[in-house]
């Protein structure tokens, strides 16, 4: 296939089974992305991303009489060679309409940065003196002395 169909290509597992035979697998053309894929005995059920009117080409066991997209049943046709069409229609979700759901933010902030200001005592056992002139890092800093959190023994938490 070509590029920009490749792109629009999902291959969904029906199973649980990341060693799941060809069989138990579905090729989706269409939206973006498709996220799962699930069944019983006659019908496939996807869920997706779309935004626009989308067409829909899924190759799929031919038993599924039923096709449904996000929990909706879709009008599905056959293809001449056997898989399954349909057309998503423009969805009713936005970015518009989500942000219309959201409630107001009130934003509040606390300022414990005290080693910003200038009064700031930084004696201590906590503060350690970076002064390392090498690494055994791979990647050799551009200036010295070397500044890498981990050369001092830190490996998480705010670094400053």
């Amino acid at each position: 296939m070509d590029r920009s169909t490749a792109y629009k290509t999902w291959q969904p597992e029906l199973s649980a089974d990341p060693h799941s035979p060809l069989g138990q697998s579905v090729l989706v053309i269409g939206p973006y992305p498709v996220h799962t894929a699930s069944h019983d005995v006659e019908s496939l059920a996807l869920t997706g991303d779309w935004s626009s009117e989308t067409d829909v080409e899924v190759f799929a066991p031919k038993r599924y009489d039923k096709l449904t997209f996000n929990g909706k049943e879709v009008e599905v046709k056959k293809s001449r060679y056997g898989s399954h069409t349909f057309i998503l229609p423009p969805s009713d979700i936005s970015v518009e309409s989500i942000t219309k759901s959201l409630p107001a933010l009130r934003w509040k902030v606390s300022d414990d940065l005290h080693e910003r200001f200038s009064g700031h005592d930084d004696s201590g056992p906590a503060w350690v003196s970076a002064d390392k002139m090498t690494t055994l890092n791979p990647r050799q800093p551009d200036t010295l002395p070397v500044l890498y959190a981990d050369e001092y023994s830190f490996h998480a938490q705010t670094i400053l």
